[in-house]
């Protein structure tokens, strides 16, 4: 796995978790072992989906509309259990689906300029499968300035 692949994935992770904690936890009374295993399942249903997918193919305002309903989706599903009256629990999982989605939008920006489909320079290879790299160090033949000058050199002494 790419290592741009792993970073997003913790920046995501860790946003949702934040937003989730701030909005669910704090102003509902949701525990926070719900909060991360609900953020788990949006980082990982919702990367592939909304910031691979349909991010490349459909911009990223369709791909923040996909991710607000995602993120609504789940937290109304499962913070039901925590949250009393419905009215409230479609309210959190609004009011945590509008934060996540204006974050998700930045976010989107973020993998359009990291862009972890792209192959890093280290991962180039050619089609028989051996890596190129670059080396760098001091040449061990000499040039043929520095030739001419030991010969003269040698004439003068």
């Amino acid at each position: 796995m790419n290592i741009r692949h792993i970073v997003a994935l913790l920046s995501k992770f860790l946003f949702v978790v934040c937003i989730a904690y701030v909005t669910l936890t704090i102003f509902f009374g949701v525990p926070i072992g719900n909060i991360l295993w609900m953020s788990a399942l949006i980082t990982v249903v919702g990367y592939p989906i909304g910031d691979l997918y349909v991010l490349k193919k459909l911009g990223n305002f369709i791909a923040t509309i996909i991710d607000f309903g995602l993120v609504f989706f789940v937290f109304w599903l499962f913070a039901d259990h925590y949250i009393e009256s419905p009215a409230n629990q479609l309210f959190g999982a609004a009011l945590a689906a509008l934060f996540i989605s204006i974050s998700e939008f930045v976010y989107h920006i973020f993998i359009e300029v990291s862009n972890p489909l792209r192959p890093s320079k280290a991962d180039v290879t050619d089609p028989n499968g051996q890596k190129f790299a670059t080396e760098v160090g001091e040449e061990f033949t000499p040039s043929e300035d520095d030739l001419m000058n030991e010969t003269r050199n040698e004439k003068n002494k």
